[in-house]
């Protein structure tokens, strides 16, 4: 019984161990438009903000992340409008993205509203993987390829108090 327990528990923890973390950043508080567009709505007049990350600097292929964002005000519309910028690079894959967004603010009571965003963009993934091991067939054939992408965020927030995100 002991014995099948403790494989059950190893093979579960065997599909959800990483040996390193993504390059994706942590620091949302400092770039909440990356993660969510809606959160534009917070700082109508505009923003612009931009986050970095490099890891082993010095040695080849260390990973390196960059994101951006920035938005601007439409007056007493309501709404904003910005591009989001990311590039990451890990020794022969790299991951480009720009995208465009629109966010409207809708007012529910005296004091909070409800955000909606839309978002569009393209993503651009180089992965030279040939450049590994030429004798191993598992990296004989590199990947180039760009995908369209689409998404939405909503947010309800009251200015200067809270804010939850989807």
């Amino acid at each position: 019984m002991k014995k099948t327990l403790l494989i059950v528990i190893l093979s579960a923890t065997a599909f959800t161990l990483r040996a390193q973390q993504p390059l994706t950043h942590t620091q949302y508080g400092h770039q909440r438009t990356v993660v969510n567009p809606a959160l534009s709505l917070l700082h109508p007049e505009g923003e612009v903000s931009f986050l970095g990350r490099r890891q082993w600097v010095g040695i080849e292929g260390a990973p390196t992340a960059f994101w951006g964002s920035g938005h601007m005000g439409f007056g007493t519309t309501g709404a904003t409008g910005g591009l989001t910028l990311r590039h990451e690079r890990l020794a022969v894959e790299k991951l480009t993205e720009a995208g465009v967004f629109f966010a409207k603010g809708i007012r529910i009571s005296e004091s909070e509203y409800v955000g909606l965003s839309l978002n569009a963009g393209v993503s651009y993934m180089d992965g030279r993987f040939s450049q590994l091991d030429p004798g191993d067939p598992a990296f004989r054939e590199d990947v180039r390829e760009t995908d369209a992408l689409v998404g939405f965020g909503g947010v309800v927030y009251r200015p200067g108090r809270y804010y939850v995100g989807l």
